[in-house]
């Protein structure tokens, strides 16, 4: 090489930096890394340790720079032992978000569940708020919003619909 891009020291290996300070430490302006592959190309992070209920196995630091010049994490993305019993494995992954100043756990997926501001829900949809009564709010861009609702043993669905100022009941259609 002309140039040295590559720096190896007892701390990592460093490309476009000397000083690592991780295992394998890239720096650049733009277009840092890219992979690829064909078919199903892959990157894989794997905890060689043994896990236990609650532990982290992965996380994905999203940083930037905060109001004082010093790397913060802005969002995290994160997976979690759940239950890792005899026979089973089950965990929870999650996106965190930082709030207030806060980075804090606003939507996880567990066991086919999904929560918005609960790590642990209890259905399919589970949106939960600690300081607020209104936890969702569905928005529709023309005259009348609505929800459906239906039963897989019926033909039709029931709909809550807003329109103006008006609340109603509907069913049939879509």
């Amino acid at each position: 090489l002309a140039t040295s891009a590559v720096t190896i020291t007892s701390t990592g290996v460093g490309i476009g930096t000397t000083s690592p300070s991780f295992k394998l430490h890239v720096s650049g302006s733009t277009d840092i890394l890219h992979l690829e592959g064909s078919g199903a190309p892959q990157l894989r992070l794997t905890d060689n340790s043994a896990t236990s209920d609650g532990d982290t196995f992965g996380l994905v630091d999203f940083l930037a720079k905060d109001h004082a010049g010093s790397n913060t994490t802005a969002n995290r993305l994160s997976n979690v032992v759940v239950d890792n019993t005899q026979g089973t494995f089950d965990s929870r992954f999650t996106i965190s978000t930082r709030k207030a100043g806060t980075l804090t756990e606003t939507l996880s997926a567990v066991s086919g569940f999904v929560g918005i501001g609960t790590t642990s829900p209890s259905s399919p949809l589970h949106v939960y708020h600690a300081t607020t009564n209104g936890v969702a709010l569905f928005e529709s861009g023309d005259a009348q919003g609505g929800i459906a609702l239906k039963d897989n043993s019926t033909s039709n669905n029931v709909f809550l619909l807003a329109t103006g100022d008006n609340f109603g009941i509907q069913t049939g259609g879509v």
